[in-house]
């Protein structure tokens, strides 16, 4: 009886045992998070804050790319230069009350460029100011675009 005794030990230890290594290497690799969003490559950021040190949400990343889609028939790149109100680098520390300036710089897909002035905002208010401008900047691009003495001539179009 003894030896059926010890296999019984043995083989709930064995259980125990095959059980706990299941457990961590289940925990040890997690649950798969979903990939984080990218911001679109139809904006091009030129000198001054990277989009990394601006540090976008992904909600933030997912609206900025929504409103590039929207518009994909007429902008094709969208240039931006954000940069603080005092120093091209930015403050140190980004917070959302930091005042930033940006320039947008719309090209659009005939050829034509887009150029509001500069915008100062402050970093809460980055996002939906980016956007805004750039509806509207595929609004009066695709104005130009559809009359014809337009048409083949590389036009500049400056918001005053």
């Amino acid at each position: 009886m003894a030896a059926k005794l010890k296999k019984y030990i043995l083989l709930v230890i064995g259980l125990i045992v095959f059980a706990a290594l299941g457990t961590g290497v289940i925990l040890y690799s997690g649950p798969s998070a979903p990939p984080k969003p990218v911001l679109s490559s139809g904006y091009k950021f030129f000198k001054g804050i990277s989009p990394v040190k601006l540090g976008f949400s992904n909600g933030e990343v997912i609206s900025l790319n929504r409103t590039f889609w929207k518009h994909r028939d007429v902008v094709k790149k969208a240039i931006l230069t954000v940069s603080g109100q005092d120093l091209d680098q930015g403050p140190e520390v980004i917070t959302p009350k930091s005042g930033l300036k940006f320039y947008l710089q719309l090209e659009g897909k005939t050829g034509m460029t887009y150029a509001p002035e500069k915008v100062c905002c402050s970093r809460g208010s980055l996002v939906e100011k980016i956007e805004r401008h750039l509806a509207e900047g595929a609004r009066v691009l695709a104005i130009y675009e559809n009359q014809s003495e337009f048409n083949n001539r590389n036009v500049e179009i400056i918001d005053m």
